[in-house]
């Protein structure tokens, strides 16, 4: 069984070419504005500027080699009991799904497993989460939403006794359940908004 990724494809999230020379040209700069320093004392009178710049690039340096789950732009196999998503797969019993609605119309889902490698969310009702509601109603929470905010790449999303909090360019997300300890992954693999079609067999077995 195959579920087709029919969603706009996302750029890749991996350290590229360009965010490399810029941590290069970010350092290089550093190390010329101190070479501009006649002696120990003038930093007191660049403190500022130093702290801005330091600031600077300490934020650049976490941004580019925090850990992030790597964007997946390709198709989901449900296949012998393993659920599989680009080189990730995990058995289909992992899987938990919290579906959200309001006033008992669909808003948005979000399927992750176990283990924390992989993260998928969603507003749109496509075949993926319709497959789990068919097949496997125990594995879906139904959820009703009360408030939800999109933030840049930041999601929030509550309901009565449950929060998530979701990143888009990392994957990362938080969830929270009242009388429970938060649940907090990175994970391997994830995705959002990819409208999965399941795909129909060219030639059917007699």
């Amino acid at each position: 069984m195959i579920f087709y990724h029919q969603g706009s494809k996302k750029k890749s999230n991996e350290l590229g070419v360009a965010s490399g020379c810029l941590l290069i040209i970010g350092f290089g700069a550093i190390i010329f504005f101190f070479t501009l320093l006649d002696d120990i004392d003038d930093l007191s009178d660049y403190l500022f500027e130093i702290i801005g710049v330091l600031v600077m690039a300490i934020s650049v340096t976490y941004g580019l080699f925090s850990k992030k789950g790597k964007i997946a732009n390709k198709h989901i196999t449900i296949k012998d009991d393993y659920f599989k998503i680009d080189k990730v797969s995990v058995l289909l019993d992992t899987i938990t799904i919290d579906c959200f609605m309001i006033e008992g119309k669909f808003s948005r889902y979000f399927l992750r497993d176990s283990q924390g490698k992989i993260a998928i969310y969603s507003v749109l009702n496509d075949d993926l989460i319709a497959f789990f509601l068919e097949n496997k109603p125990q594995q879906v929470t139904v959820l009703e939403e009360t408030y939800h905010k999109h933030e840049g790449p930041y999601i929030s999303v509550k309901s009565d006794d449950n929060s998530l909090y979701y990143d888009l360019e990392s994957g990362k997300y938080t969830i929270k359940k009242q009388d429970e300890p938060s649940v907090s992954f990175t994970p391997d693999v994830f995705d959002y908004d990819a409208k999965y079609k399941l795909g129909k067999p060219l030639f059917k077995k007699k």
